[in-house]
């Protein structure tokens, strides 16, 4: 219901999934730094190392039951890096290597196969209030919707596994620690829903909004001849077939498209 997620801390918009393994997903350098920098209690909650003793085993059955949560441990993977064995690109070359399972993993108890996949927060809701409050003095207080949209996206983790489970008050010393701040008002709520829905796992949603607010600042990876000059994406271009099948429209919709229908062309609300 759209109305109770505005107004309800506790609504969300939860969809049943039969669950993936993905457990060869590692968490980014630049979110484990983060959370790490800013001394975030979620960082304990959505990721975990050793969470598999051996590698090359993968599969729920080989789990280590012992995965560890502890803060200081955890180790986000270098952005761009894989285990391809190419020069320059293979973690394994990388000065941050000891071993993949080193790595922090998402948390497993949000990966469940019985799990929620959820797809809309009242957290996300309430840092979008406060940015039309910071942008548009409309809806009340910045702040006030800053510190529960903050608060909730800290305290849902339980409805992934009640052992992630944050309480008010751990949400609320990390306010306390990161007041918010107008003068920085929007690259702090743009930055906290980015942390949010990347906690959700909703990875389109993160990419969008960073592609309509510009924040926070991501630093791209450059490889060589990429399709992007060194840049992030910020766009899908037009499936390949819309040039021959429907031509005369696909060129007028690319035309559009400032920069072209590239991934680099921008769409009309990127900033």
């Amino acid at each position: 219901n759209g109305g109770r997620v505005t107004q309800n801390r506790a609504a969300q918009v939860l969809l049943g999934d039969g669950g993936q393994e993905h457990y060869y997903t590692r968490w980014s350098s630049t979110f484990i730094n983060y959370l790490k920098t800013n001394n975030d209690p979620r960082l304990s909650k959505v990721a975990v190392t050793k969470l598999f003793l051996r590698d090359d085993l993968k599969g729920e059955p080989n789990m280590n039951p012992a995965f560890i949560t502890t803060a200081s441990v955890q180790k986000g993977m270098p952005n761009g890096k894989d285990l391809s064995g190419i020069a320059g690109r293979d973690v394994r070359q990388d000065a941050s290597y000891t071993d993949f399972t080193d790595y922090s993993s998402p948390n497993p108890g949000m990966l469940k196969r019985d799990g929620n996949t959820i797809i809309l927060t009242y957290a996300e809701t309430e840092l979008l209030w406060a940015e039309a409050a910071q942008r548009f003095n409309i809806g009340g207080s910045a702040a006030a919707h800053y510190n529960a949209g903050v608060t909730a996206a800290m305290t849902y983790l339980s409805q992934f596994d009640p052992s992630m489970a944050l309480t008010a008050g751990d949400a609320a010393t990390y306010l306390t620690a990161h007041p918010y701040v107008a003068a920085n008002g929007l690259e702090m709520i743009s930055t906290q829903y980015w942390a949010h829905t990347i906690t959700m796992l909703d990875f389109y949603e993160t990419w969008s909004n960073w592609r309509r607010t510009g924040l926070p600042a991501l630093v791209p990876i450059v490889y060589p001849n990429t399709n992007t000059g060194g840049s992030i994406p910020r766009r899908f271009p037009y499936p390949l077939i819309e040039g021959v099948s429907n031509a005369a429209n696909y060129k007028t919709a690319s035309a559009a498209v400032p920069g072209g229908d590239k991934l680099v062309g921008r769409v009309w609300w990127d900033k």
